[in-house]
């Protein structure tokens, strides 16, 4: 897939992935809560 993507695609993928790390230790924290069934309304 690398050979056949441009590279406008390729700087959007690491925006979306950059812009997703910061919210990573939020997610983490609200997916244990569910896996956990604590999380309140």
């Amino acid at each position: 897939a690398m050979e056949v993507c441009n590279p406008d695609v390729l700087g959007h993928i690491a925006s979306t992935c950059h812009h997703l790390l910061t919210h990573e230790k939020s997610l983490d924290f609200l997916i244990d809560l569910l896996e956990k069934d604590q999380l309140d309304d």
